[in-house]
């Protein structure tokens, strides 16, 4: 039973030290993770600007590209109705009866019903005799909305360069 107690407590100064070594690995290494933080948190706040700039820069393209939707949206449904305003009026020089007459006719009817299915004019349409005409106001009223929400995205577009392109300088002028 000596003899335990003996190799027990010779033993307790090895056990000490191991636990002082764990205790002294434990304090380094959440040492290390502070300055790693430290250091992140001083880099970001040193490239906060470039990171600032980078975002507004994103937000600009982002813009831009729907700008560029919209316009592409508007321009198509400009060419459609444009489409559909001359295939009616290629019917004015016409004599009705006639297979040239009927010809146009069809067609102006098939830009009319393209424009219906394509823009969801259901309710907005009539005929007129054989002819699919719009309800007075109606193709004006989405080519009016359509150019309001394009001058809408074309100034969003601006302003988001114009805070990239300052974002940008600023971040400049913070990296020299």
């Amino acid at each position: 039973m000596a003899a335990k107690i003996a190799d027990l407590a010779a033993s307790v100064p090895l056990l000490l030290v191991t636990l002082a070594l764990v205790a002294a690995i434990g304090l380094l290494v959440g040492v290390i993770w502070v300055v790693t933080k430290a250091f992140e948190a001083l880099s970001n706040s040193y490239h906060a600007d470039a990171i600032a700039a980078e975002n507004a820069s994103k937000q600009a393209d982002l813009m831009s590209s729907k700008y560029d939707t919209l316009t592409e949206k508007a321009n198509k449904f400009k060419e459609a109705v444009s489409g559909y305003e001359d295939a009616v009026n290629s019917l004015k020089g016409l004599e009705q009866g006639t297979n040239e007459y009927k010809e146009a006719l069809e067609e102006a009817n098939n830009k009319a019903m393209a424009l219906v299915e394509t823009y969801g004019l259901w309710d907005s349409y009539t005929k007129k005799g054989d002819l699919i005409v719009f309800k007075e106001g109606t193709l004006e009223n989405i080519k009016e909305e359509q150019d309001k929400k394009v001058s809408e995205a074309k100034t969003d577009s601006y302003a988001a360069k114009i805070t990239a392109n300052s974002a940008r300088v600023k971040s400049e002028e913070t990296n020299l």
